[in-house]
């Protein structure tokens, strides 16, 4: 049996979205956050994780309040998402198999707290 995990749903990314992975380091997404609010001065950066990604997603987010000195405010929403597998036999004749589970999902609104600039280290 050929087992598919299947991508999440997920609506299309905009410019101040960043998606974290479990393959991901924690100092690329920082700096990812880190430009999004220092050169494309976006004043509001949403991370979004699911699974184990939201440990790490949180760290960074933690880490971004931290070194901007409590200039950027963070909300943090979670909820359940459906995920699907489908499973292909090799042998011909047997069905092909979808299966339903749910994961944990994780989105940080990382927002500036006053207008002007700040500076993240």
């Amino acid at each position: 049996v050929m087992h598919h995990k299947r991508v999440a749903d997920r609506p299309h990314a905009r410019a101040n979205d960043v998606y974290v992975t479990s393959k991901q380091t924690a100092p690329v997404i920082y700096r990812r956050v880190k430009h999004l609010f220092s050169e494309r001065k976006q004043d509001v950066v949403f991370l979004h994780a699911l699974g184990k990604a939201m440990t790490k997603a949180a760290q960074v987010a933690a880490d971004v309040v931290a070194r901007a000195d409590n200039n950027v405010l963070m909300s943090v929403t979670t909820s359940t998402v459906t995920l699907y597998d489908d499973y292909e036999p090799k042998v011909p004749g047997y069905p092909f198999v979808s299966k339903t589970r749910y994961n944990s999902s994780m989105h940080i609104e990382l927002r500036k707290a006053k207008a002007g600039s700040f500076i993240l280290l």
